[in-house]
C-alpha cells in the first residue's frame, strides 16, 4: 500500500517485518472511529452556532431571535457607536473585559460562559460560525489534517492493542479539538463587517440634533408665512406693488422650503438610517408585545394580582378604546392583569372580544373575592380608581406622557416621539384583530386596491363639529396632501397619486373625485354610512370604524385632526407600523397629541425668553413649561399647543403666568418613570 501522499505514514519503520504490512482492518476501524468523533464534534458545534455567532458579534445580532434576557442589553449595546469602535478595535475576548458590568450583566455573564467552554486558544483571534463549516474544501483540508495527527500518533508502535486504541482515541479527540481552534481563529469576513455596518447604530445626541434642526426649520417656515400673510392682510393689502412683491417673495420661499426639506429628507434616510431606526422599532415594539402577553395571561388567574377596569361609559368606541389604553398603562406599571369589563357601554354586541382577541385569559369570575369595602393597594383585586384616583391627580406612572425608564434610552435613540411610540404598543395590543376581522381588513383592502404609496385623510362632518371640534374644507385638507406629494416627488418618481379617504359623510368621496380627478381615490364602501351616528354602535358600524382606522394606519401620510378619537388612534398605530412616524400625521386643529382630555404635556425651556408683550410669557433656561393640549379660547381666539405661526401657547409653572412664547426655545419633556413594580 501505498502512502506517498502520507508523509507522517512513510515516516513509519520500513526495515521491520512487521511494519511491512499496513494494518488495514485496524485503521479501517479507527477512521470509522474519526469519522464519529468528526460528526459528534461538528454536531456539538452546529448546536452552539447561534451563542457563537452572538458572541463573535453581538453589534450584528438579530436580537428578536436571541434569548429573552440579552435583548434589551443587546438593544442597548447596538444604539452605542462608542462601544462599537471599541468593538472593532479590540479582540473580542478583551471588549467583553470592558463591557460595563452595571449596563451588560447578562451579555458579561454569557461571554463567560463561552469563554469557559473552550480553550484560550478558542478567543485568541475573532470568531466566524459558518453555515457551511463541514463542507467543501474546508472539510478536505481539515479531515487530512486529522489523518496527519492521527499517524503522528502511532508512530514506532510494533501493535495496536486495546492500550494503543485508548490512546488513538485521545489523539482523535485533539485532532478535532485542534480542527476547531484552527477554524475559530479565522479573521473577521467582509460579510461580517457589512452586517455590522447596515445595522451600524446612531447616537442618541446625532438623532436629537437632527430632529431639532427639523423642528427649527418647521418653526423658521411657520414664522415666516405668518408675518407674510399678516402683512398681505394689513396696510399693504391696498399697495398692489408691495402685494406683487409679498407674492413674489412667497413663491420664492417656497423654493427654499422645498430644498431644505429635501435636504432633511436625504440626512434621514442616508446610509440606510430609516431603516435602522425601523428595525430598532419593532424590536422593542416585539419585547413590549411579549411583556403585555404574558402580564396580561398569567399562569394562576385565581392567585395572580388583578386590576378591573369597567368601560361603562355611552361614549363611541375610539373614546373607549382609549379609556382602556389607560387601564392597560396602569396594569403594566402596577405589574397587575388587567380584566376589562363591558358593562354598560352602547355596542352591539357588548364584548370586547367580538372582534378583538381576547385581552386576557383572567376574566370577571376571577374576581369575585374582590370586596369593594377593602380596596387596598395591597389587596389582590382591586378597582381601577383605587390606584389611579383622579387621572389629572394621578401618579406620573399612570400618565400616557411617561415612558418606562427601562425602554427610554433606546426609545430616545430612534423616535421622535417617545411617548407616542409607547401609547401606540399599547393600543396595538388591545385591537390585535380576531381573524374574521382580519380576513375582512385585507379583503377591503384588496377590493380597493390599496397599494403604498398612499396618503390618508380622516374628515369629520357629523357629531362634534362646532362643539368640540371645528368644521374644516377639503381644500385644507388637500392642501398638506398636495405639499406631501410634491416633497416625495423631489426624491422619487411618483407615478400615480393615490389617497385613501375614511369620513362619516357619503358626499364628499364624490366631491373629491369632481375637485382633484387626477388622483386615485378610494374608500370602503358603506363605510360612511355606518359610521353616521345611528349606526356606528352597531355590529357593522363598528367594523367599519375598524376596517377604516388599521387602513389610515397602513398610509404612507395623514391629514386629520386631534379632537378625534379617530386620528389620535391612528397617529398612535402608526407608530408601530412605520418605525419612527412621529413626522406621518398632520392635525388641521390641536397641534398638539393627547390620548386622552386628561393629558399633561410640558417643555422645557433650553433658551430664555423675555415677555415682549401683555400676551407673552417670560421664562428662563430650564423652566417647565405646560402646554395645553386641548383648546382653550383667549380673547375668542382657539389656542392651544404649538400655533402654527412660530409661537406656542402655555404656562410657565415656576411663575404660574400664561402666554405665548417663540416655539424654537422649548423643547419636549419626556418623563422617565420605573413600571412594573408589584403593587
Amino acid at each position: 500500500m501505498e502512502l506517498v501522499h502520507f508523509p507522517t505514514c512513510t515516516s513509519l519503520p520500513q526495515d521491520q517485518q512487521q511494519h511491512r504490512s499496513f494494518p488495514k482492518e485496524r485503521m479501517i476501524e479507527l477512521l470509522g472511529l474519526l469519522k464519529d468523533n468528526f460528526s459528534e464534534r461538528f454536531k456539538d458545534f452546529h448546536d452552539l452556532k447561534d451563542e457563537i455567532r452572538l458572541f463573535e458579534n453581538p453589534f450584528a445580532a438579530d436580537v428578536s431571535s436571541a434569548p429573552t434576557d440579552l435583548q434589551l442589553e443587546l438593544i442597548d449595546l447596538q444604539s452605542q457607536t462608542s462601544l462599537l469602535d471599541k468593538f472593532r478595535a479590540m479582540q473580542t475576548i478583551a471588549f467583553y473585559a470592558v463591557l460595563p458590568a452595571e449596563t451588560f450583566p447578562n451579555l458579561r455573564k454569557q461571554a463567560l460562559r463561552m469563554i469557559t467552554m473552550f480553550t484560550s486558544t478558542y478567543y485568541q483571534c475573532p470568531l466566524k460560525a459558518d453555515d457551511n463549516f463541514a463542507a467543501g474544501s474546508d472539510m478536505i483540508i481539515l479531515f487530512t489534517f486529522v489523518v496527519f495527527t492521527f499517524f503522528s500518533c502511532l508512530q514506532h508502535k510494533e501493535s495496536l492493542s486495546t492500550e494503543e486504541l485508548l490512546k488513538a482515541r485521545q489523539c482523535l479527540k485533539r485532532a478535532t479539538t485542534e480542527i476547531t481552534l484552527m477554524k475559530l481563529k479565522q479573521p473577521k469576513t467582509d460579510e461580517d463587517f457589512n452586517l455590522t455596518k447596515a445595522l451600524y447604530p446612531l447616537s442618541t445626541e446625532r438623532e436629537t440634533a437632527r430632529r431639532r434642526v427639523e423642528s427649527t426649520a418647521r418653526e423658521v417656515f411657520y414664522f415666516i408665512t405668518a408675518k407674510m400673510d399678516a402683512l398681505s392682510h394689513g396696510n399693504f393689502s391696498s399697495d398692489e406693488s408691495a402685494k406683487q412683491l409679498l407674492n413674489n417673495t412667497k413663491e420664492e420661499l417656497k423654493g427654499y422650503k422645498w430644498a431644505l426639506l429635501n435636504g432633511l429628507h436625504l440626512l434621514r434616510h442616508v446610509d440606510e438610517d430609516e431603516e435602522w431606526r425601523g428595525t430598532m422599532s419593532r424590536q422593542l415594539g416585539q419585547l413590549v408585545q411579549r411583556r403585555l402577553y404574558d402580564l396580561q395571561n398569567p399562569h394562576n388567574c385565581t392567585t395572580a394580582k388583578l386590576v378591573v377596569c369597567n368601560l361603562d361609559r355611552k361614549d363611541g368606541f375610539l373614546s373607549m378604546l382609549h379609556e382602556a389604553t389607560m387601564c392597560l398603562l396602569t396594569a403594566y406599571a402596577t405589574h397587575r392583569t388587567l380584566v376589562l369589563t363591558t358593562n354598560g357601554w352602547r355596542f352591539t354586541p357588548s364584548t370586547w372580544d367580538t372582534f378583538m382577541m381576547p385581552l386576557s385569559t383572567c376574566t370577571a369570575n376571577d374576581t369575585r373575592d374582590m370586596d369593594p369595602k377593602n380596596q387596598a393597594v395591597s389587596s389582590r383585586v382591586v378597582q381601577l380608581k383605587t390606584l389611579v384616583g383622579d387621572w389629572n391627580n394621578s401618579p406620573a406612572k399612570f400618565r400616557p406622557r411617561a415612558i418606562p425608564a427601562d425602554l427610554a434610552k433606546r426609545l430616545r435613540a430612534f423616535h421622535g416621539d417617545p411617548p407616542t411610540w409607547w401609547v401606540g404598543q399599547l393600543v396595538s395590543f388591545l385591537l390585535r384583530p380576531q381573524p374574521h376581522l382580519q380576513q375582512t381588513i385585507n379583503a377591503q383592502a384588496e377590493r380597493i386596491g390599496f397599494q403604498r404609496p398612499i396618503v390618508g385623510i380622516q374628515v369629520r362632518r357629523t357629531d362634534k363639529v362646532n362643539d368640540e371640534a371645528v368644521l374644516h374644507s377639503l381644500e385644507e385638507y388637500m392642501k398638506h396632501v398636495e405639499e406631501y406629494y410634491d416633497l416625495r416627488q423631489q426624491h422619487e418618481d411618483i407615478k400615480e397619486r393615490r389617497l385613501f379617504l375614511a369620513t362619516d359623510e357619503p358626499s364628499l368621496f364624490a366631491e373629491l373625485q369632481k375637485k382633484y380627478p387626477h388622483y386615485n381615490i378610494s374608500r370602503v364602501e358603506g363605510s360612511a354610512d355606518t359610521s353616521s351616528v345611528k349606526s356606528r354602535f352597531t355590529r357593522g358600524g363598528l367594523s367599519a370604524i375598524l376596517v377604516d382606522l388599521h387602513l389610515l394606519s397602513m398610509c404612507d401620510f395623514v391629514v386629520c385632526t386631534y379632537t378625534s378619537n379617530v386620528c389620535r388612534a391612528v397617529y398612535e398605530l402608526m407608530q408601530t407600523r412605520h418605525g419612527d412616524a412621529s413626522h406621518k400625521v398632520y392635525s388641521l386643529d390641536s397641534s398638539v397629541y393627547y390620548v386622552t382630555y386628561y393629558d399633561i404635556y410640558y417643555q422645557r425651556a433650553v433658551i430664555s425668553h423675555d415677555a415682549r408683550s401683555a400676551a407673552e410669557v417670560s421664562f428662563q433656561v430650564g423652566d417647565l413649561l405646560h402646554i395645553h393640549s386641548y383648546l382653550y379660547h383667549l380673547k375668542e381666539r382657539a389656542v392651544a399647543g404649538n400655533l402654527r405661526n412660530g409661537s406656542t401657547f402655555g404656562m410657565n409653572t415656576r411663575t404660574g403666568k400664561l402666554g405665548l412664547f417663540p416655539s424654537y426655545k422649548a423643547v419636549d419633556e419626556i418623563v422617565e418613570e420605573n413600571m412594573g413594580e408589584n403593587i
